[in-house]
Formats: C-alpha cells, sequence, structure tokens
C-alpha cells in the first residue's frame, strides 16, 4: 500500500473509531470530544485538497456541491448567534450533526477513491459488528435493566450496524463469493438488534431483506433462490432471538413482540393509546406549533425541546423523534437545502457505483431502509447517520472506481469485500 493511501486509511479508521468510542457515552470527557470534531474537521481538509487534485481523474463532483450546500447552510443558520439569541455552546451541540456531515462525507470520499473496497468493507463490517453489540447493550439496560457486565462503550444508534447488515445482504444477493458468510454476519448483526427489544427493529430488519433481494441485479430465478435460503436462515434468526433474549435480555424481546400483537388485535384506538405512540404523537403536535411560528426559517439551532414524557423543557434535548423537526429548526427554506444536498449525494453515488452490482444493490438497499426509518426522525439528528454516511459512500466510491464494462459479470470481484 502506498503511503498516501496508508494515512488515507488511517484517517478514515481513526473517524470512525472515534466517532463511535467518544459520542454517547458519559464518560468521554467533553474536552477530548471537542479535540475530536477539531482533528475531524483537519482530516477533512486534507480530504478535499486530495480529492481536489484527484477531481481530472473523475472524482464525482457531487461531492463538493453537497459539501458546499451543508456549509451554506450552516453559515446562514449562525447568523442568530450573531443577535445572541442563543449560547453559542448550545448552538454548537444542537449543529454538530449538520457540522459533521461535510466532514464525514469529504473523508468516505477520500477514502473511497483512494483505497481498495476490500480494506473498505473490512472496517465497515467490524464497525456495524461493534456497533449492534453497543446497541444490544445499551438498550437492553434501557428496557429491562439487564446489564452484560460492561457500561455503555459506544455509540447507540441503529444507523451504525445498518450499514453493515446492507452491505452483507447486496453481497448475499448480487454476489457470487462470500454470500454465505454474508448472509451469517447480517443475520447474525439483525439477531443482536433484535434482542434488544426494540419493535422498530423487525421492521427495518426485514425491509432490509426485502429491499437487497430487489435491488440484486441477478436473473429472478437466481433470487428466487437465494430468497429461499434466506427466509430459512431468517427463521432460525428468529427462534435465536428469542432464546437469546430469554438467556441474557430478561425475554425483553418476547414480551415486547407479545406486547405488539396485543396492540394490534385491539385496533387503531388500542394502537394509539400505547405509551410509544403517545409520546411520538406529542413530537410531531409540539415541533409542528414550533414550526408554523417560523414556517420559512424556522425557529434555528440551539435551542432546547421539552420531554415527550414530563412535557418539561430540559437542558440537552435538542431534537425530537419527528421528521417535521428539521422544519421547526430550518423552515421551509432549510430543509430545502437539507434535502438538496442528500439528494445530490445519491445521484453521485448512483453514477459513482458505475457498473458495480453489490455497490449498486447496496446504495438502494441502504437508502430504502433509512426513508423507513424517517417517521422516527429526520435522519441527520440521529447521531449515527453521519458515520452512515462516511462508510456508505466510501464502500460505494471505491466499488465503483474499480469497476469496469465487465464488472456487471457474475464473476464480479466480490472476495475483496468482505474479505
Amino acid at each position: 500500500m502506498k503511503a498516501e493511501s496508508r494515512a488515507t486509511l488511517i484517517r478514515f479508521v481513526l473517524f470512525a473509531a472515534g466517532y463511535l468510542l467518544l459520542f454517547q457515552t458519559d464518560s468521554s470527557p467533553a474536552g477530548v470530544k471537542e479535540g475530536y470534531v477539531a482533528v475531524s474537521v483537519g482530516f477533512a481538509s486534507v480530504a478535499a485538497f486530495r480529492l481536489r487534485k484527484l477531481e481530472e481523474q473523475g472524482v464525482p463532483r457531487g461531492v463538493f456541491v453537497s459539501v458546499g450546500i451543508m456549509l451554506l447552510l450552516l453559515l446562514l443558520w449562525s447568523a442568530r448567534l450573531i443577535s445572541g439569541g442563543v449560547a453559542i455552546e448550545d448552538w454548537i451541540r444542537d449543529a454538530l450533526n449538520y457540522i459533521l456531515f461535510p466532514v464525514a462525507l469529504l473523508i468516505g470520499a477520500d477514502a473511497g477513491t483512494s483505497l481498495r473496497r476490500g480494506f473498505v468493507g473490512k472496517v465497515v463490517l467490524i464497525v456495524g459488528v461493534f456497533g449492534a453489540f453497543t446497541f444490544m447493550e445499551t438498550w437492553l439496560a434501557r428496557r429491562s435493566g439487564e446489564m452484560l457486565g460492561y457500561e455503555q462503550v459506544g455509540l447507540a444508534s441503529s444507523f451504525v450496524p445498518l450499514t453493515s447488515i446492507c452491505l452483507c445482504l447486496a453481497v448475499f444477493f448480487a454476489g457470487e463469493r462470500w454470500r454465505g458468510a454474508a448472509l451469517l454476519l447480517a443475520l447474525g448483526q439483525m439477531v443482536l438488534l433484535a434482542v434488544s427489544g426494540g419493535r422498530t427493529v423487525w421492521i427495518y430488519c426485514v425491509t432490509a431483506l426485502l429491499a437487497s433481494f430487489l435491488a440484486a441485479a441477478v436473473p429472478l430465478g437466481v433470487r428466487l433462490g437465494r430468497a429461499a435460503v434466506a427466509l430459512g436462515a431468517t427463521l432460525f434468526g428468529v427462534t435465536v432471538v428469542f432464546s437469546l433474549s430469554t438467556a441474557i435480555g430478561g425475554g425483553i424481546a418476547n414480551a415486547r413482540i407479545a406486547s405488539l400483537k396485543t396492540l394490534a388485535d385491539g385496533g387503531v384506538q388500542s394502537l394509539l393509546a400505547d405509551g410509544s405512540a403517545i409520546e411520538r404523537i406529542r413530537a410531531y403536535q409540539w415541533t409542528a406549533a414550533i414550526w408554523q411560528e417560523h414556517p420559512l426559517i424556522g425557529r434555528g439551532l440551539g435551542y432546547t425541546f421539552p420531554s415527550v414524557t414530563t412535557g418539561n423543557f430540559n437542558a440537552g434535548i435538542y431534537t425530537l423523534d419527528t421528521p417535521i423537526v428539521v422544519l421547526a429548526k430550518f423552515g421551509v427554506l432549510g430543509t430545502l437545502l437539507i434535502l438538496a444536498a442528500i439528494a445530490v449525494l445519491w445521484w453521485t453515488l448512483r453514477v459513482g457505483s458505475g457498473g458495480d452490482r453489490t455497490g449498486r444493490a447496496f446504495l438502494i438497499t441502504l437508502t430504502i431502509v433509512v426513508l423507513v426509518l424517517v417517521p422516527n426522525g429526520f435522519p441527520i439528528e440521529n447521531r449515527g447517520f453521519d458515520l452512515l454516511v462516511c462508510m456508505g459512500v466510501a464502500y460505494v466510491l471505491a466499488a465503483g472506481t474499480r469497476s469496469s464494462p465487465s464488472s456487471t459479470a457474475p464473476d464480479l470481484k466480490l472476495e475483496e469485500t468482505v474479505g
């Protein structure tokens, strides 16, 4: 590996590792997190310089367009700081996900245009497995009080393992090699997520399976055969979930699924009376009211929201679980800018995936799963979304950069993906 590629890999790994270990961890001092963000911005600056030099070699210009739109958004919506409406500390805490979005995009694009997708794929898998374990441990402790013998060690966001799950499923349905290992890795991470007791987990895991089946550009007969294998493995995985939940989770997954069935049997009124549904309705109502007061440019960043449980305004609540929170913060104009940045990025990746079958299936699967999760909240508001962007961009561009007109053939070099 060349020295420049080695340096790119180090920056890529350090960004991912720091992101996983420092956010949502109380043991991490604020100064360390601030230092990490500063270093990440430095990494992104180096990445931008390298990408600019490589632009004539076909590096997608849409990356710079998307970054530019997000930087313009942050610049325009920082005007409240000048008027003294909010404290700079509150503004930065609220804006952090939007600040890290272009940072993650640049670091991921640098990795995708410089590294073999074998290296990128391994990083994605390691990050995903670690994220799945952290998610399970954290939510088991919150929902059932069950502890696995250690405190939360990292970011507990479902967006972290979703990237790895979608990649594994894309390899299984669209590839010719390492398919068995890829399916086992995907199901293993799904099991860990489901054991946590989350009811939404089942929805996006099923969505990922269906989306990867539909996105695979292989003959229908081949896809159906692979789907049959995936179905059998999934049914086995469901039994593992319930057994594992009983063993280490106090049966929380079993109880949550049983409660969902009870709610469904009770009809719409029963569903609306569920505690989670009540809190979600409150989030929509309160956020809509804030947006109606500031329809064009929103209320701005740095303002707290009321707790959906108590109704009180508590320090540290900068978002609510509803997609229209972006309208409350940025209004119609800001939301259009953000959607434009995301749309440009998606189209850039679609083109950048080239003729690589696995890269294209991965992009489509990941996109569909993220869209399914939108009712739970605006994606960028989720702390794990920027890491998903970094990993996703890196893999799609790495696959597309190495693709050729013949790469749609069955013997696509998928061994570089997971091995």
